[in-house]
């Protein structure tokens, strides 16, 4: 089981989150961070946009039955070893921060709610 905090109470994520649209994800991903999606899908290196483009690519990931070279393509991105990359920090950054950890709960809980 997995839970969430969020104000004032605990919620329970379903163990086997259900598909959810890729657009969505992208969606709610761009304005949970406040960018656009030419900017996620360009080559700004600016913090808040690698950090919304490899949230895209953690989520799109574990919320769908996408491909890492499926996620490259719907991207713009030429090679699928970014997206490995992308989804290796989420984890990482995730177990060793708080504050990223509630960054994707609260994002998986908006998707599958």
């Amino acid at each position: 089981m997995i839970y969430v905090q969020q104000p004032g109470k605990w919620v329970q994520l379903p163990t086997k989150p259900k598909q959810v649209d890729p657009d969505r994800i992208i969606e709610a991903v761009t304005g949970f961070y406040g960018v656009s999606l030419v900017r996620v899908k360009g080559k700004d290196r600016y913090r808040n946009i690698v950090r919304a483009r490899h949230m895209i690519y953690y989520l799109l990931r574990t919320l769908t039955n996408e491909s890492l070279v499926g996620i490259a393509e719907r991207m713009g991105r030429k090679e699928h070893t970014g997206i490995m990359h992308g989804i290796e920090n989420i984890k990482t950054f995730a177990a060793l921060y708080p504050d990223v950890k509630y960054e994707v709960d609260t994002l998986k809980f908006k998707l599958t709610a």
